[in-house]
């Protein structure tokens, strides 16, 4: 038995519920649950919706519609959008020493490809430090991922092998 959850309708409670039997696929032998379309309907669930079940003990399921909200307020919003448009901008810069070369000047621009991303970089950096101080992430936690990124990297790039031309000291 599939139970929807109960509702507030015009101040009476309303509860629905539906038997529904299960099938066998027959190309996978899985079991499949067809919901009725006058209970997607009506319970205001579609395909991609992702349901919560609950056991009610007692012969039964409850299915509920997974709802995501966000509890950030509009100021904490903003420095995660602002901070996400910063991402995007490292990466342009990172492409466009790929492409071009550390010290290119692209024509009509004062910066070398090589300040541009130093630019931008702080940019980003100005955001994770605003993340900090907005309590989006804790600061003990980001150096924590810091360092276990540099062990990683040590692990498994070439970044730190000794005689690289830009070896850090």
């Amino acid at each position: 038995m599939i139970q929807e959850s109960s509702s507030l309708k015009n101040q009476e409670l309303t509860l629905k519920n539906w038997t529904i039997e299960l099938q066998d696929d027959p190309e996978t032998g899985d079991l499949i649950l067809p919901f009725p379309e006058d209970m997607l309907e009506e319970a205001g669930w579609k395909e991609g919706d992702v349901l919560d079940w609950k056991d009610n003990q007692n012969g039964s399921w409850s299915l509920t519609k997974r709802v995501y909200t966000s509890n950030m307020n509009n100021k904490e919003k903003e420095i995660l959008d602002i901070t996400q448009e910063e991402c995007a901008e490292v990466i342009v810069a990172i492409s466009k020493i790929s492409r071009f070369g550390l010290d290119n000047v692209k024509p009509g621009k004062p910066l070398t490809n090589r300040q541009h991303l130093a630019e931008e970089l702080g940019d980003l950096q100005a955001m994770i430090n605003l993340c900090i101080d907005h309590n989006l992430v804790d600061k003990k936690e980001v150096l924590v991922a810091a360092d276990n990124k540099i062990a990683k990297l040590k692990k498994w790039s070439n970044i730190f092998e000794s005689g690289t031309e830009h070896e850090q000291n």
